[in-house]
């Protein structure tokens, strides 16, 4: 299991290439396997304790990039 550090870490990573990543972004086919494959590494290295903190974070990263990801939905 990882630390809430390793977590965080994890997080802001995902959490500031996923703009990028969005906007290089040719078909909405590549986004969803991959980022679901992302997400669940998180949630798979993730404490149970941790799990609100890491759906919260993750709910807020789509949140913050909705319209880019209704775009390729």
């Amino acid at each position: 299991m990882t630390t809430r550090t390793e977590l965080d870490r994890e997080l802001d990573h995902l959490e500031c290439m996923l703009p990028p990543w969005l906007e290089k972004l040719h078909h909405g086919s590549q986004l969803w396997p991959q980022l679901d494959v992302l997400i669940k590494e998180i949630l798979r290295h993730s404490e149970p304790g941790d799990l609100p903190h890491v759906r919260y974070r993750l709910a807020r990263m789509i949140r913050a990039n909705r319209d880019m990801l209704e775009r390729w939905h």
